[in-house]
């Protein structure tokens, strides 16, 4: 069986990579004064990697194979203003995080009264192992007195790598903004089954997509946005449709869907992606 296919190009404008620091001041760890983070004291050479990053030349790093306190790391206080609702947003990769020790990965922010609220760190644990880079938002009503941000880790867990990048608090819209996708899929022809490349873009100016998957269609999933799948004859349907799919976090999510259908015949083709839109509800 020959699979044949038309590019799979530019579903949705892409946005920009790095996410704006908003209030934050170098919320992408870029500037840098004696060999210090600017706005982030303590952030230092020992806690900055330059190879292990989301966008830019730097991102936080906190790599240790034995149990030690923290580290973590804290700006402000932020001018928000009392009722006024934001949004802090971070990308974290958790390539480790075990032993023994207690501890969890911290992305949070404390009011002038000092109550907190963080990104649940059930939520990035879930993600951690798969070398992936995920995006978090939390939304939050400011308080009088000002806002706080803090990163890093809460407690001595002993193995530890993860990694921090592009910080923002930033005034949450009245209106959501949706957020944008690129993908691609190539060869563009072959015999089944096809072994393709695929590769997919995300970003949300309004908030963090926390994952990017591929739903191939045939009942199997590749869980990152890029890899080299195999898409097999389909067998008891007339066809399958690989989708790209995001997951993201904050209220009034929208999921972008592009399908390719692989059609049972002689000469079958995956055709142009189709990108379909479907609101969603989502938390915080």
């Amino acid at each position: 069986m020959i699979l044949r296919a038309l590019p799979l190009a530019l579903l949705l404008p892409l946005a920009p990579a790095a996410a704006q620091s908003g209030l934050l001041v170098n919320g992408g760890f870029e500037q840098l004064q004696g060999g210090q983070a600017v706005g982030w004291p303590g952030l230092g050479p020992a806690n900055l990697s330059s190879t292990v990053v989301r966008s830019g030349q730097r991102a936080a790093a906190i790599e240790r194979d034995q149990p030690g306190d923290g580290p973590s790391w804290q700006q402000g206080w932020l001018p928000t203003v009392a009722g006024r609702s934001y949004k802090l947003i971070g990308h974290l990769r958790c390539d480790r995080f075990e032993g023994e020790g207690w501890g969890f990965p911290d992305l949070s922010i404390t009011h002038a009264d000092w109550s907190t609220e963080r990104i649940a760190p059930e939520r990035i644990l879930a993600a951690c192992g798969d070398g992936q880079w995920h995006g978090f938002a939390l939304r939050f009503t400011a308080r009088p007195g000002g806002t706080r941000v803090s990163f890093g880790v809460f407690g001595p867990k002993a193995r530890v790598r993860l990694y921090f990048d592009d910080l923002a608090v930033i005034e949450a819209p009245a209106a959501n903004q949706p957020p944008s996708v690129s993908a691609t899929v190539g060869p563009l022809a072959g015999t089944a089954p096809l072994a393709v490349s695929v590769a997919a873009q995300a970003a949300d100016p309004d908030g963090a997509v926390e994952a990017v998957f591929w739903d191939m269609g045939d009942g199997s999933l590749l869980e990152a946005a890029a890899g080299d799948p195999r898409l097999p004859q389909p067998r008891t349907a007339p066809d399958h449709a690989p989708r790209l799919r995001r997951r993201r976090r904050g209220r009034g999510a929208r999921v972008e869907r592009s399908r390719s259908r692989i059609r049972r015949r002689p000469r079958s083709r995956i055709s142009r992606a189709r990108a379909r839109r479907r609101d969603l509800r989502r938390r915080a």
